[in-house]
C-alpha cells in the first residue's frame, strides 16, 4: 500500500493497482458483487496464515456488531494484517487495514461517531487503511474520506435496493416516488419493471459514480468543496463535518498545506470553519507583528480580485496613497469575510490570495461577531495612534463599534467614485503630515519582517532579516545581506522561499529543521525513511533546513508534517530546492 496523493486528510492510497477511498461489494449466493468491483467481500471466506484479524474486548454500551466481517479474501490483501480496533490501548503489529466492527450503531451520534473516528485515528496514526463497515452511500462518502476513512461496503446499497429506493449523491428516492427516473446508468436504461437486481445495479453504478468523483476531488484539491455541497442533503451529515470541524482541528491542520494554487470556494456557513481560515486567523493574532514604522490605521475593504493590490478598486485607492509625501507612515489592513483581518503584506499568502465568496453587501451576525473578535485581538497587540475607516456603510458600523475614536470618510457613493477618493486624500494629507517622515526602504525591510513574522514567528524573522535590504519589484522582493540572498518572495507562491544563506540562518535558531541519517547519500528529495528527528511544527509547504551529523546540508519544502516525517517509512519528506 502506498499513498497517491492526498488532500487534507482524505487521501488516495494504491493496493496492487487497486485505489481507495473504496468499497467492499458484499457478494453472497443471492446478491453477486458487480463487474466492476475492485474489493469483494465474501460470507464465505475466513481469515487464512496471510491474513489475520485480531478481536478485542467490546465496548460495554455497544451491542454486537451488525457487520463484522469473517474475512478477506487472500487475493484481495496478499500479505496484509487486519486488526478491529476496539477499547484498549492499540498495539502496532504491523496491520496494513484497521476495522472498526460497530460503526454503524454509533454512526447516527454525530458527535460520539467522530469521538470515535478521532480517538481510533490518534492511536493508530493516519497512515494505516480505514474501514467501517456497514455505513456509506453516494451521499457521504465524500465525508467520510474527508475523515479519514478508507473504505466502506455496499450494504447501504443492498438495504435501500431491498426498500426499493434508489440512491443518489443528492438523496434516495423511493421508485414508487419518482414519475420520471433521473438516470441514464445501464441499469435503469435496460429495466422495465425496476426489480430488486435492477435497483441495486443501479445503486452500484452511483457508487462507482461518486467513488470516482471523489478521488478526482482529492487529485485536484477540492474534497472539502465536494464535501460541504454533499452534506447539504441530510442535517445528519451537516452535524458530523461541523463536529468534525471542530473537535478534529489539530489533526486537520496538521494536513492542510500552507501554500495552495486552486481556488478556494466559500460556498456554505461551514467554509467559515475551513482549517485554511482559522490557521490564517489564528497566525495573524498569535503571530503577526505589524511593521514598526506605521502610525495610522487605514481599513479597507476587500475586492473580487485577488491579490487585492491587482484589483481596480485597489489599484485606485493606491492612486490616493502615492498623491501623499509621507504615505508610509499608513498600513494598510483589509477586512473581509470570511478571512477576517489582512494586513497588505499577507495579500499574497493562501488562502488570502485564492478566496471567492458571494458578495452580497449583507452581514450576518456570525460574521460581524468574528469581524470585530478579530480586529479587537489584533488592535489589542498591535497598536496605531490613529484608525481611518474608509469601508462601505455596514461595514463602517460593525468596525466601529470595537475601534476608540475611529476617522470615518463618510460618503454616500460608491468608494471607487472620484468624489469619495478625493474626500480620503483629504482626509489622509492633513493626517499623514502630523507624523515624522517614513522613508519607502524603510517601510519594505519593516513589511518583509512583518511578512516573516506570519511566517516563521518574530524570533526568526528578526535573524532572517537582519542586516538585510529589499530589492526587486512587488511581488516578487529579494532579501539581500552581504551581497547575498536570504530569499525570495514571490507572487506565484505567496511565501519566502530561502537559499542556503537563508537556510544557514534559520538553522541557527534550532527550528523547521529535519536531521537526516549520517548514512543517507542527499542526491535528490529527501524521503521518510531516510529521517531521524524533525521539527514537529512543521507543515506542508514549510520552509525547511536539511541537517546532517547537525550540519545544514540541504533547503527544501516540507512535503509532509515535521510528526510523519518521523513516523512514516515511505513517502516524499522534504523536496530539496539547494543542497551544499
Amino acid at each position: 500500500m502506498n499513498i497517491v496523493c492526498r488532500d487534507e486528510l482524505a487521501r488516495i492510497t494504491s493496493i496492487d493497482k487497486r485505489l481507495t477511498p473504496n468499497v467492499f461489494f458484499i457478494s453472497t449466493q443471492h446478491i453477486m458483487h458487480p463487474e466492476f468491483a475492485d474489493f469483494i467481500l465474501e460470507s464465505n471466506i475466513v481469515s487464512s496464515n496471510n491474513i489475520e484479524i485480531v478481536l478485542e474486548e467490546k465496548e460495554d454500551e455497544i451491542e454486537c456488531p451488525l457487520v463484522t466481517p469473517l474475512g478477506f479474501p487472500e487475493a484481495e490483501f496478499k500479505n496484509h494484517k487486519l486488526t478491529v480496533a476496539d477499547r484498549g490501548e492499540y498495539k502496532d503489529k504491523g496491520d496494513t487495514l484497521v476495522i472498526l466492527p460497530y460503526g454503524r450503531q454509533i454512526f447516527e451520534n454525530p458527535s460520539l461517531f467522530v469521538d470515535k473516528i478521532l480517538s481510533i485515528r490518534r492511536r493508530i496514526g493516519w497512515e494505516k487503511l480505514f474501514y467501517i463497515p456497514g455505513i456509506g452511500s453516494p451521499m457521504s462518502y465524500a465525508l467520510l474520506a474527508y475523515m479519514g476513512i478508507d473504505f466502506f461496503d455496499s450494504l447501504n446499497a443492498i438495504v435501500a435496493a431491498r426498500r426499493g429506493e434508489l440512491l443518489f449523491p443528492i438523496g434516495s428516492y423511493s421508485i414508487n416516488e419518482l414519475e420520471e427516473i433521473p438516470c441514464s446508468c445501464p441499469a435503469c436504461r435496460a429495466s422495465k419493471t425496476f426489480s430488486f437486481q435492477d435497483i441495486l445495479q443501479h445503486n452500484y453504478y452511483m457508487i462507482y459514480q461518486e467513488l470516482k468523483l471523489v478521488r478526482n476531488a482529492i487529485r485536484l484539491g477540492k474534497i472539502r468543496e465536494l464535501v460541504e455541497q454533499r452534506v447539504r442533503v441530510k442535517p445528519h451529515l451537516i452535524s458530523i463535518l461541523r463536529f468534525f470541524d471542530r473537535k478534529g482541528f489539530k489533526e486537520i491542520e496538521k494536513y492542510v498545506p500552507l501554500v495552495k494554487s486552486n481556488s478556494f470556494l466559500v460556498l456554505t456557513e461551514d467554509s467559515f470553519n475551513r482549517v485554511e481560515v482559522k490557521r490564517f486567523q489564528q497566525r495573524v493574532i498569535d503571530r503577526y507583528i505589524k511593521p514598526r514604522n506605521p502610525s495610522i490605521l487605514l481599513l479597507l475593504p476587500c475586492s473580487y480580485r485577488k491579490p487585492y493590490s491587482f484589483s481596480p478598486s485597489h489599484r485606485r485607492f493606491n492612486s490616493i496613497l502615492q498623491q501623499l509625501d509621507n504615505r508610509y507612515i499608513l498600513h494598510e489592513v483589509i477586512v473581509t469575510s470570511p478571512i477576517g483581518v489582512v494586513p497588505r503584506e499577507l495579500e499574497l499568502v493562501y488562502p488570502v490570495a485564492n478566496y471567492d465568496i458571494p458578495v452580497t453587501g449583507v452581514w450576518s451576525d456570525d460574521e460581524e461577531k468574528m469581524i470585530q473578535g478579530l480586529l479587537k485581538k489584533y488592535l489589542e497587540k498591535n497598536r496605531y495612534k490613529d484608525v481611518v475607516l474608509y469601508l462601505p456603510e455596514e461595514l463602517r458600523r460593525i468596525t466601529s463599534e470595537v475601534i476608540r475614536n475611529p476617522i470615518i470618510v463618510e460618503s454616500k457613493e460608491n468608494l471607487t467614485s472620484k468624489k469619495t477618493l478625493d474626500k480620503l486624500l483629504e482626509v489622509l494629507k492633513d493626517l499623514t503630515e502630523k507624523y515624522n517622515y517614513v522613508s519607502y526602504d524603510e517601510r519594505r525591510l519593516e513589511d518583509m519582517r512583518s511578512f516573516l513574522s506570519y511566517q516563521f514567528g518574530k524570533e526568526i524573522a528578526d535573524v532572517l532579516i537582519r542586516k538585510s535590504t529589499i530589492k526587486g519589484r512587488y511581488p516578487n522582493l529579494r532579501i539581500i545581506s552581504n551581497g547575498k540572498q536570504i530569499g525570495m518572495l514571490t507572487g506565484e507562491r505567496g511565501f519566502v522561499s530561502l537559499t542556503l544563506e537563508g537556510a544557514e540562518r534559520l538553522a541557527s535558531t534550532g527550528r523547521y529543521y529535519v536531521e537526516i541519517d549520517r548514512d543517507f547519500k542527499l542526491k535528490g528529495s529527501v524521503f521518510a525513511p531516510g529521517v531521524i528527528s524533525a521539527d514537529q511544527d512543521i507543515r506542508i509547504g514549510d520552509e525547511v533546513c536539511i541537517m546532517q551529523d547537525d550540519k545544514l546540508c540541504a533547503v527544501g519544502v516540507a512535503k509532509m508534517p515535521g510528526e510523519d516525517m518521523v513516523l512514516y517509512q515511505h513517502g516524499e519528506a522534504v523536496n530539496v530546492r539547494h543542497r551544499i
